[in-house]
């Protein structure tokens, strides 16, 4: 009977130890308390420990968290910021694009109306010195005549150039194909910078090769410019001698697909 009491009270402390444990279980943070044996007083020990740990961590855990929504609501505060400016950037840019369209099609628009009023009597002043130069004049006031009407050309071209910046500015440009004399070209713009060259005391004239065909289809227009700009370039840092204007055809290419020619022109000084 004595031995049966004995063992009764031997298991109190861990029977107690048990009910508390379970009355734990039901807190976030349980705290046991000091018991009859040793075992049950280490196990109570180790849990208190740990739930103290636990204590500590979440807190950690929980300044670490509203550090973070800090963090996050200061970043998106600046990526609210930032979004916006890139918003206002974009609208600027926008109207600046569209100013800047607006500017360009009034110049262009300009420029248009400006050559085509210029243009008109300048034709009428070539046409008046083509007549001129059929008639009886004398040979200083052909040679005057051959001025002005060479210095006309040459005004012409400079108004083809700005009708052109016009239409490349407006997206218009575009390339021509019409049939022209390639002779008479060449023949034409050394008849141009006659006047020029001669003030300097140099000879002008075109000679292209037999073999280039007198009749050719292209931009005629632009392929004058281009040799006009290079026979100016020429008279003009040519001390002394002579300009020659020639084309020949690119020997090994006589004829491809669409009937093309390959032709080289060439300028020597």
């Amino acid at each position: 009977m004595a031995d049966t009491v004995t063992a009764i009270n031997s298991l109190k402390p861990c029977l107690k130890l048990r009910t508390d444990l379970e009355r734990a279980s039901q807190s976030d943070y349980p705290q046991l308390g000091r018991y009859q044996t040793v075992a049950a007083n280490d196990v109570a020990t180790v849990i208190n420990r740990l739930s103290v740990d636990l204590w500590d961590r979440d807190i950690e855990l929980e300044v670490r968290c509203c550090k973070f929504d800090q963090e996050v609501e200061l970043r998106m505060a600046e990526i609210k910021e930032v979004y916006a400016y890139i918003k206002i950037s974009l609208t600027e840019a926008e109207r600046v694009c569209r100013e800047a369209e607006r500017t360009n099609h009034a110049k262009s628009d300009f420029l248009a109306k400006m050559s085509h009023e210029i243009r008109m009597p300048l034709d009428g002043i070539l046409g008046a010195m083509d007549l001129m130069l059929n008639t009886g004049l004398t040979t200083c006031q052909q040679n005057y005549a051959t001025i002005i009407r060479a210095s006309g050309r040459m005004m012409s071209v400079l108004l083809n150039r700005i009708l052109d910046l016009a239409k490349i500015e407006s997206g218009e440009a575009a390339v021509a194909k019409i049939e022209y004399e390639s002779i008479v070209m060449l023949d034409d713009i050394a008849i141009d910078f006659a006047p020029s060259a001669g003030g300097k005391g140099l000879h002008i004239g075109s000679m292209p090769d037999p073999d280039v065909p007198h009749c050719l289809a292209g931009d005629s227009a632009r392929l004058r410019k281009v040799v006009v700009n290079l026979v100016g370039n020429a008279v003009t840092f040519t001390a002394s001698g002579s300009v020659a204007i020639t084309a020949e055809r690119i020997k090994g290419r006589r004829r491809v697909t669409g009937g093309f020619i390959s032709i080289l022109m060439i300028l020597a000084q």
